[in-house]
């Protein structure tokens, strides 16, 4: 992957900026006990760029406005096996290169009604490119590629607002809250494969997204911070005609199944300075991660009592980070899941227990500013 960024300011009112992102992936498969088998010498390769260019209007100190262009290619390189001949057990291969080049627009404001009230919005005309393993797939985590994958398309709109205030000296509180419309086209999503043994991604032809998510977030000077941020997302299927089919799909304007449409996060963080010696520091710290009930399959289908679900899942999580030498050295310990609850996967697959991680990171150099 490689990152390009560029800035130039005009004046102090006008700036523009460039970006670009190129993201490459070759995978090289083989196996020891079939060496000369073709099916590991097919190649399966992607290149991906991203290129955008902005303008930046800051008309005073309150209102801030930004347009910007984003041009999408995405060259895929594959096969697809066939038989020559007819004859049982004849296979051979066949290389693909496919081309996809799109391009997006967008447009993000912002103003100030007062010095600690600020009210946003956007539009943005977007592509999202499917990646790697959702076209090639992924034996270790049981995902099926799809080489016909298409890219996602997609009308976002953002209206939002922000608040800070403060109060006895070293209490501080913040809220935000934004409120989201998309309407996407070939929308990607996970679903069973037609053995129902793997995931594997599709394209679903329309899908909208009505949502909202806020977080408010509290702090007492340096010592203490604590928040709590919750989403919820109405995703419903709008495809009223299934490709080869003349009537109304069952499960037009469902929900789309196997996507949590509820979840939330709750932190906690306490800071101690100067512990055991002056410049070493420690935080303590506790998440907690929430996600409310959803289908497995599309809620048209079966009965009420006969539907497979993901269940509500709690996790709670412990962490803690010692730094010595003023943040040269640092120790951070994590436990994921204290308490051993049920998690599942978005096809209700159980996730790994209690676990435990450990960090150790060093500066080579660190400055004291």
């Amino acid at each position: 992957m490689a990152t390009a960024n560029a800035t130039y300011t005009l004046n102090e009112r006008h700036s523009f900026m460039v970006n670009n992102t190129f993201n490459t992936f070759d995978r090289k498969e083989s196996d020891e006990l079939v060496p000369e088998s073709l099916v590991y010498k097919q190649p399966k390769k992607t290149q991906k760029n991203v290129l955008g260019l902005g303008y930046k209007l800051d008309y005073n100190d309150k209102w801030s406005t930004s347009v910007f262009l984003k041009d999408y290619s995405l060259k895929t390189t594959y096969s697809r096996s066939y038989n020559p001949s007819g004859n049982a057990g004849d296979i051979a291969y066949q290389k693909y290169v496919d081309h996809t080049s799109t391009t997006g627009y967008g447009a993000a404001t912002s103003y100030y009604l007062r010095r600690n009230l600020q009210i946003k919005a956007s539009y943005e005309k977007t592509y999202r490119l499917p990646t790697p393993e959702e076209i090639f797939g992924n034996v270790n985590d049981n995902l099926e590629g799809n080489l016909s994958l298409k890219p996602e398309s997609s009308n976002n709109y953002n209206i939002g607002a922000s608040y800070q205030t403060s109060f006895r000296e070293k209490n501080a509180l913040s809220f935000d809250v934004n409120l989201l419309h998309r309407n996407a086209v070939d929308f990607i999503r996970p679903t069973l494969n037609n053995n129902q043994t793997m995931t594997t991604n599709v394209n679903q032809g329309k899908v909208t997204n009505y949502g909202i998510d806020g977080e408010i977030r509290y702090s007492y000077g340096s010592r203490f911070t604590a928040g709590f941020n919750a989403t919820y997302q109405n995703i419903r299927n709008k495809t009223m005609y299934e490709p080869n089919q003349n009537y109304v799909s069952p499960f037009y304007n469902d929900r789309i199944p196997n996507m949590p449409y509820l979840f939330g996060n709750a932190d906690a963080t306490m800071f101690f300075n100067n512990v055991w010696k002056k410049g070493n520091n420690l935080s303590v710290g506790y998440n907690l991660l929430y996600v409310h009930t959803y289908y497995l399959s599309w809620p048209s289908m079966g009965s009420k009592d006969s539907k497979l679900e993901i269940p509500q899942q709690f996790s709670h999580d412990l962490n803690a980070v010692y730094t010595m030498a003023n943040g040269k050295y640092n120790i951070a310990f994590e436990c994921k899941n204290f308490l051993d609850n049920k998690l599942y996967d978005n096809f209700s697959l159980q996730k790994p227990s209690r676990a435990f991680y450990i960090k150790l990171r060093y500066y080579f150099s660190k400055s004291n500013n």
